[in-house]
């Protein structure tokens, strides 16, 4: 399994996991308000592997790309509360 980092800004960073042998792949997206970009993705009519309300974790959602990839979406911890700046 590998692991890649890659830091676009200071408020987004993505970072995707690949699985060799299952041929895996998913992205994740670091967001400042995880509860206003579930409310977007959901008006742009994304489709969704698992919402915020989905499951037991209540802290992380899924979307799927076109390709079908899962796109996790977590918040980041160090921008929440942060508005306007």
């Amino acid at each position: 399994m590998a692991m890649t980092s890659h830091k676009v800004s200071a408020t987004f960073v993505s970072f995707a996991v690949v699985d060799c042998v299952l041929r895996l792949m998913f992205v994740g997206v670091s967001v400042d308000d995880l509860d206003a970009a579930c409310n977007r993705f959901e008006e742009l009519g994304v489709n969704w592997k698992k919402r915020l309300t989905d499951g037991r974790m209540k802290n992380v959602a899924f979307v799927l790309d076109p390709d079908n990839y899962w796109i996790e979406i977590i918040q980041n911890e160090k921008l929440k509360g942060r508005a306007n700046w």
